[in-house]
């Protein structure tokens, strides 16, 4: 009865630092299955190098303009994820642990994903149903590993990785098979759809790419990471030292392979899978040490979760870059009545006024432009072919759109200046009519 208790309270506050606290979205999350709702094909028809299949399931979603059921649906997976980590500590860990780990989930994954819908949220879910089926004697189990791998993997390729601590630890090919044979499937029908070779493009050759030539020095939160690292390797420290580790082997697997989401950029929402597996591990080691061991690991741990509650009382993360709807009239008429491009990561802009984008980037992800042959020249023919009157630039030029020197030489040749403002600048056509002109204004 103990556990159905601690569940609820847990339950109790998770919920109310979530629905207190604004949930954030990033615009692949909202955009992409918008999209997606609107018939387009990911890869085909827009660049993107993230999977699918979580467009897929959000597009019902995006109809609704104030978001409400991206949000409502964002509760409901962070609730599965407590509903799951609970489960998996009830079969790992005694009472103390079982209200410990839950307690350092709640927090840690809270503050992890800064109440933030992003990929890493829903692969944890996928992640932590293999390890419950990994966990259970069940007929055709690796088989099932092998297809919710391959889910994993639809939303963000590198998620494959756990296949390798699995395989090594159980010997068994058969999720490798099953893996393989699901991509199969996907790439047939991707082929149907004309986008095979835009798959393989953006999501494989762009990704290897990216990963030889980028990285991003930022890094934030540090003492955070760093003190979530100690806790992690007193935990593996201790259950080595007690001979307990075997025991904990697939716990440290899925927490330490986990890192690769992280792994190239430095971004707090990659840290829910580590930070979710890491918490179990710990639960897991409480139950498994006695004495001087546990009093340590249990001290170390209240110390960390009084720093995280911390932590979030004082931030109360509040951020939301992509929610916001332009007010301004004289915008909002243009959007609706004019093609228009936008020179800058906010496809807000298309999305609220219900217009679908003028070219194959409608987000500029980092060295697409370095990466495509003649990147500049194919954006300047797609603003041509697809008769594009009027380009938005939002102000301040970000970083990546600045550095595009041949485009805005010739917005600036085609283009005439019409107005700013402090955030934005509007430019049309040289040749339209003085009755075109009159219409916009």
């Amino acid at each position: 009865m103990y556990d159905i208790w601690l569940s609820l309270v847990l339950f109790i506050t998770q919920s109310f630092l979530i629905l207190t606290t604004k949930i954030n979205s990033f615009p692949e999350i909202f955009f992409f299955p918008w999209l997606v709702s609107k018939g387009l094909i990911p890869y085909r028809d827009f660049f993107d190098h993230h999977g699918f299949l979580l467009y897929y399931i959000l597009a019902p979603l995006t109809a609704d303009k104030s978001m409400i059921g991206l949000r409502i649906f964002y509760f409901f997976i962070q609730t599965v994820n407590l509903f799951l980590v609970l489960k998996i500590l009830k079969k790992i860990t005694n009472k103390s642990g079982f209200f410990l780990g839950g307690l350092l989930f709640v927090f840690v994954n809270f503050f992890a994903s800064g109440n933030t819908w992003w990929y890493e949220l829903a692969i944890t879910t996928i992640y932590l149903i293999i390890f419950l089926v990994w966990q259970k004697n069940i007929k055709r189990k690796y088989f099932i590993i092998g297809v919710l791998v391959a889910l994993a993997s639809f939303i963000k390729p590198t998620a494959a990785i756990i296949l390798i601590p699995i395989c090594f630890i159980v010997w068994n090919i058969i999720p490798v098979f099953t893996f393989l044979f699901s991509w199969m499937i996907v790439l047939f029908l991707f082929f149907i759809k004309g986008g095979l070779i835009q798959l393989i493009n953006n999501l494989f050759l762009f990704n290897f790419y990216l990963s030889q030539h980028y990285y991003d020095p930022y890094f934030s939160d540090e003492r955070f990471v760093y003190i979530s690292a100690l806790i992690v390797i007193l935990a593996i420290g201790i259950n080595l030292i007690s001979r307990k580790l075997k025991k904990a082997i697939p716990l440290v697997f899925f927490t330490l392979f986990s890192i690769i989401f992280f792994f190239r950029a430095y971004n707090r929402p990659h840290l829910v899978p580590v930070a979710t597996f890491g918490s179990l591990l710990v639960a897991q080691t409480i139950s498994s040490v006695k004495r001087w061991r546990k009093t340590l690991l249990i001290g170390a741990l209240l110390i960390y979760l009084l720093i995280i509650v911390r932590k979030i009382y004082i931030e109360r993360i509040s951020l939301d870059l992509y929610r916001s709807k332009n007010n301004n009239k004289k915008y909002n008429q243009l959007m609706k009545k004019e093609k228009v491009y936008v020179l800058g990561n906010q496809p807000q802009f298309y999305y609220f006024s219900n217009q679908l984008p003028s070219t194959h980037y409608p987000l500029l992800f980092p060295l697409v432009d370095k990466y495509v042959p003649g990147f500049e020249t194919q954006l300047i023919n797609e603003l041509g072919r697809n008769n594009v009157r009027t380009i938005i630039i939002p102000l301040p030029v970000e970083e990546q759109f600045s550095q595009l020197s041949v485009v805005k030489n010739y917005i600036y040749q085609k283009y005439t200046l019409l107005e700013r403002t402090k955030d934005f600048e509007i430019y049309i056509r040289k040749k339209l009519y003085t009755a075109d002109l009159d219409r916009i204004l």
